[in-house]
Parts: C-alpha cells; structure tokens; sequence
C-alpha cells in the first residue's frame, strides 16, 4: 500500500455570476405570475375583479379580528424575585415552620394538595429551616419558568431544590412542581 497523498481539485465555492446562469432572471422582487395593476385605467373595478379572482376572499367569520382571541400576554414582571420568596418559604414548609396553606397564592392546586398529603397538618417547632444560597432561574418557553436553588442545612450540607413555574395571565407566576434532591 502506498503512502503517497493524492491530490484532487477543489471545487468552485463561489456562485455563477449573473451571465454564466442558464435562464434569464426576472423583473421584479418577487417574481410572481400577478397581473400588474393599472394605476392610470379610470375602469377600477376591472382590477379589482382581477384581483378577487387571483386572490379569493376568506369565508365569513374565517378570520377573526384581534380582540376576540385570547392569546397568552407576555408576562410583566420576572419570575425571579417570586420564585425567592417561594423557595423560602418552601423551606419553611418543609422545616414544619410554616403551614403549607400559607403557600396558597403561589403555588397550583395539585401541588398543594401534594404537599398537604405528605407533611403534618398543623406545624410545630420544627427544625431550623434550611438556608437558600444561591437561585438560578432559566425561561425555555416565554411563560414557563424552571427554577434551581442550591440550600443549606443546619448540618451544613448542601441540597438542591427544583421548581417550575407557569406564568398565567390571571394570577401571574405559579409554581406547578417542586422537587427536592
């Protein structure tokens, strides 16, 4: 076998110039097949007839104007100082320092009731609460929030805390998961 290098020509990286082309280019920006308008013809309605046939209207009630759809508003304040004050007082449930009611306007029904099925009732004394250190929100979807916080324990270890948030256009930023690692 031979170690010898073979060279071969390299190809053509540039585009043909407009005269090497086979075809001849178009007038025009588009290049549509579209009868021109006649601005000058006193006889408008011909064009417009024109036109209607080219281009055939919609149906009736087909196209609806902007107030009638109900589409998702771009949310006004940042999840972020909302997701703090949550992951804290999260901390706080979880401690047995708080009553998981009093997480009621900021986070969705099934995790409340998740968290109410899984934790004491009435909160005691409980344990010192765990102490958030740092807080990183990412937003992959306009109105969805996923949330990272790093916590220390009384013990010093440290854990993770993963929330994911939703924004809804009646009551704002909610919290629809949580998971603790």
């Amino acid at each position: 076998m031979s170690d010898a290098v073979r060279r071969l020509p390299a190809p053509a990286t540039e585009p043909p110039f407009d005269d090497e082309l086979s075809h001849q280019p178009t007038d025009g920006s588009l290049a549509l097949a579209l009868p021109l308008l006649d601005t000058r013809r006193s006889d408008g309605d011909a064009d417009t007839a024109a036109l209607a046939r080219l281009l055939p209207m919609p149906p009736a009630g087909a196209i609806r104007s902007p107030r009638r759809t109900r589409a998702r508003r771009r949310p006004e304040t940042p999840p972020g100082p909302r997701a703090v004050v949550f992951t804290r007082a999260l901390l706080e449930v979880l401690a047995g320092r708080r009553p998981v009611r009093q997480l009621a306007g900021w986070a969705s029904r099934d995790l409340l009731d998740d968290l109410a099925s899984s934790l004491p009732a009435t909160p005691g004394r409980g344990r010192p609460a765990p102490v958030l250190t740092s807080l990183h929100v990412s937003q992959p979807r306009e109105n969805t929030a996923e949330v990272c916080a790093v916590v220390r324990t009384r013990m010093g270890r440290r854990q993770a805390v993963a929330l994911r948030m939703e924004h809804m256009p009646s009551r704002g930023w909610l919290v629809t998961r949580v998971a603790v690692v």
